[in-house]
């Protein structure tokens, strides 16, 4: 595994700016891609954790905000965060 992290990027649309989060290996190489798409929570510290661990092993990835119309991500933010336990949800990229 190689060392990868994102960064914030706003992106202007016709529909307002988008928000994204693409993250990439360090090495600067090209690699494969992956487009991650979010759930209606949206881009969060989750989400980007997952997206630097895909950029670690060896993967160029894109995670857009697609709800940026109704502002930036994420979408929930801390006041929607018992939403995600009351479906037993923790908010990670982990399966069950």
């Amino acid at each position: 595994m190689t060392d990868g992290r994102g960064t914030e990027v706003r992106v202007p649309t016709e529909g307002g700016t988008a928000d994204a989060y693409p993250a990439c290996p360090a090495d600067g190489a090209p690699h494969p891609a992956v487009l991650v798409l979010t759930d209606a929570f949206g881009l969060r510290p989750a989400v980007r954790e997952a997206a630097d661990r895909l950029a670690g092993a060896g993967y160029t990835v894109l995670v857009p905000n697609l709800f940026h119309r109704r502002g930036p991500a994420p979408a929930a933010g801390p006041a929607g965060a018992h939403l995600l336990s009351r479906r037993g949800n923790s908010g990670t990229a982990h399966p069950g």
